[in-house]
């Protein structure tokens, strides 16, 4: 049996005869907290309506453990909890029920493991009132509940913290690192929000073009990146300046921008302030968000 609880090998998908989905391929293994990252249009959602069957695929297949999606689709979907981010409800029916509805299609649940999925997100005090009384971050934390509820082994989670207050993130985020530990459950997180899912993944797959554009593991890249503008530059203030551990990069005759990863910040301040030279600013990002926005371009994330 693999150690991967998802397998998408070289699927495409065509919307309106445009094809957005170009031989993708990813994986997810057990216990494995996965973000899918990009900007609106890079066919995140488009994948995610794929491996739901929502969506036809032109070509490739599908495996969530042992199941085919295309030969034992009925045991493939019991697998994975599908959260969508404008997912619908009954309006006039309670949270209750309309998680009850649902997830009976998928299994057998008892009323305590509900009232535990329901306090875990944060509902437990308006699940009885109708779904119309709800406020978009509460439909949110509903969605959340029915998509945990569902899965087996996977849960699947298009932009869960869309319209969600910063207290609710959290909940969230405990939540899912919860699961995790308790249940042995994965996810794969598409949303905008970096800062949000490097607290919680293993991995990122930054998105674009219907493709994986890069691979990140969480582990190895979080460092930040300073760049160091000085006010008095001279023909000395070199590269030769600094120790070969620093990988200083110059921008310009005055601005270099380093990385914590090789060398600490303080060492190089001091290195520039020794030898006579002025900080004039240190500007800090951080290296995931550098990394993102190199491969799929700016203006996207937050």
């Amino acid at each position: 049996m693999s150690n991967n609880v998802l397998s998408v090998e070289n699927i495409s998908v065509r919307v309106k005869r445009r094809r957005i989905i170009k031989n993708l391929s990813l994986t997810i293994g057990n216990g494995e907290i996965v973000g899918l990252l990009g900007p609106n249009g890079s066919g995140k959602t488009t994948t995610i309506k794929a491996m739901a069957g929502l969506l036809k695929k032109e070509s490739g297949v599908i495996h969530c453990l042992d199941y085919d999606m295309d030969l034992d689709f009925e045991n493939y979907i019991k697998q994975i909890g599908f959260g969508f981010d404008k997912a619908n409800y009954y309006p006039n029916l309670s949270g209750r029920d309309n998680i009850k509805i649902f997830v009976s299609s998928y299994r057998d649940f008892t009323e305590e493991e509900l009232n535990k999925c329901v306090k875990e997100v944060g509902l437990q005090r308006r699940i009885d009132d109708k779904v119309s009384t709800y406020s978009f971050g509460m439909r949110q934390r509903l969605n959340f509940a029915k998509s945990i509820m569902t899965a087996a082994k996977l849960v699947v989670l298009d932009e869960p913290f869309n319209g969600i207050d910063p207290e609710g993130i959290i909940e969230i985020r405990k939540t899912i690192m919860q699961l995790r530990k308790d249940r042995g459950m994965a996810f794969l997180v598409s949303s905008h929000h970096l800062s949000e899912i490097e607290q919680i993944a293993d991995r990122l797959l930054f998105f674009a073009g219907g493709r994986v554009e890069k691979e990140i593991f969480i582990h190895e890249n979080t460092w930040d990146n300073f760049t160091i503008t000085i006010g008095n530059s001279d023909n000395r203030f070199t590269i030769d300046l600094f120790p070969n551990s620093a990988k200083v990069e110059f921008l310009s005759k005055n601005a270099i921008r380093i990385s914590n990863k090789y060398i600490s910040l303080d060492q190089v301040l001091s290195v520039i302030r020794e030898n006579g030279y002025i900080v004039k600013s240190v500007d800090k990002s951080n290296a995931l968000e550098d990394i993102y926005i190199q491969t799929v371009g700016g203006g996207q994330i937050e």
